[in-house]
């Protein structure tokens, strides 16, 4: 599955919960989330996966084997998920159910040699979730137009965040006045949102 989206939409802290999720409820799991650089892989595992498995009534916390500072293993379910950076080197040795490569299309080696290093490591029923927000012409793009995937694209405008309310009647009255009606009302307080956060004057709609 390729997951295209806007910035901040939860989709890295939907899919790790519900890895979390499957890693202390399965037998023989392996979840694997490769990040596009070192800091995003911390802030996953610190700020995400393990923020949500630290606030866990403890009855349902399953025997620890590792609870290091990018993974998590548990013994008796034989059950891990674990957080890396995205290497060529990356994924040797595994057997995963589960895979989520986060912002993928900046990986720095690109997303075809990752998969060349990954190699036979997906089990044959593995779920395999590609999500990342666009960056041009590159493996990603050529992922997307192939045809061999479930494309699933998420608008930022469909985001409450990227709204920003207009201060006064007078205010909204000039902007819709500076934009095509025939777009339709609802795009209106999303440009005013965009107008606000990339500083632009009056006179600049993009």
């Amino acid at each position: 599955m390729l997951v295209l989206k806007g910035r901040q939409q939860g989709f890295t802290t939907l899919i790790t919960a519900y890895q979390l999720a499957a890693t202390i409820t399965r037998h023989n799991f392996e979840g694997l989330t490769l990040a596009d650089k070192s800091s995003n892989t911390e802030a996953i595992f610190q700020n995400k996966a393990k923020f949500m498995y630290n606030r866990l009534p403890e009855m349902i916390k399953p025997t620890e084997k590792y609870n290091s500072k990018r993974q998590l293993l548990f013994d008796k379910l034989n059950s891990s998920w674990s957080v890396d950076t995205a290497t060529k080197e990356v994924g040797r040795s595994r057997t995963i159910n589960f895979f989520h490569g986060s912002e993928c299309a900046f990986w720095k080696d690109g997303i075809s040699k990752i998969q060349a290093s990954l190699g036979e490591t997906f089990t044959q029923n593995a779920i395999k979730i590609y999500e990342t927000t666009a960056n041009g012409f590159n493996d990603y793009r050529e992922m997307w137009k192939s045809g061999q995937h479930i494309n699933c694209f998420f608008e930022w405008w469909k985001t409450r965040e990227y709204r920003l309310n207009f201060e006064t009647k007078n205010m909204r009255t000039k902007f819709l006045n500076d934009i095509d009606r025939k777009k339709g009302i609802w795009i209106y307080d999303r440009l005013r949102w965009l107008r606000d956060e990339k500083v632009l004057d009056e006179n600049q709609l993009y």
